[in-house]
């Protein structure tokens, strides 16, 4: 995965500067992510597999496309991007919530400091994975998933943990 250059951000969202997305790992520096949840015509939620090579969160299941909003991107653009990249796609897309999600972890010597923009989209395949970033994807029930992750909530990336939470509030 090459290095990106991203916005920084503070508490707000405002823009405060710019940095490598790297050095902003570092540093704890505030940047943007955004990723989408996919739905079939069945409701199934569409979950990918990280990549083995994946140097964050590897082998975890996750939101179905998403990535660090790049420098100048909205968090929409952001997004339209990934599920191109991702999952060789596009369709329509809805914010799944008004603001950013705060997500402040430290993993493998990092200070990651992400506000996490969720949206939702439908879409049915046929899938062109990226292979450098997930291993594979499947569409799972609902139920499943709440399933799984309260059982095995080690084996699910943190975003999607949050992004999930939010779509379960709004569905209910």
């Amino acid at each position: 995965m090459t290095d990106e250059m991203v916005d920084v951000v503070n508490e707000k969202d405002e823009i405060i500067g710019r940095e490598w997305r790297n050095i902003c790992h570092k540093k704890g520096l505030r940047h943007r992510t955004a990723g989408v949840l996919i739905f079939n015509d069945k409701d199934e939620i569409l979950l990918q597999k990280r990549a083995e090579i994946i140097k964050t969160e590897p082998k975890k299941y996750d939101i179905s496309a998403g990535g660090h909003v790049c420098l100048g991107m909205t968090p929409l653009q952001g997004v339209i991007t990934e599920l191109r990249n991702e999952l060789g796609i596009s369709c329509k897309l809805n914010p799944l919530i008004d603001k950013g999600i705060k997500q402040n972890n430290n993993m493998d010597n990092k200070k990651i400091r992400h506000i996490l923009y969720v949206f939702k989209g439908k879409h049915n395949g046929p899938f062109k994975l990226q292979e450098s970033e997930l291993s594979n994807v499947k569409f799972f029930k609902i139920d499943k998933v709440k399933d799984m992750v309260s059982k095995y909530p080690s084996k699910f990336a943190d975003a999607f943990k949050l992004a999930f939470v939010e779509y379960l509030k709004n569905e209910s």
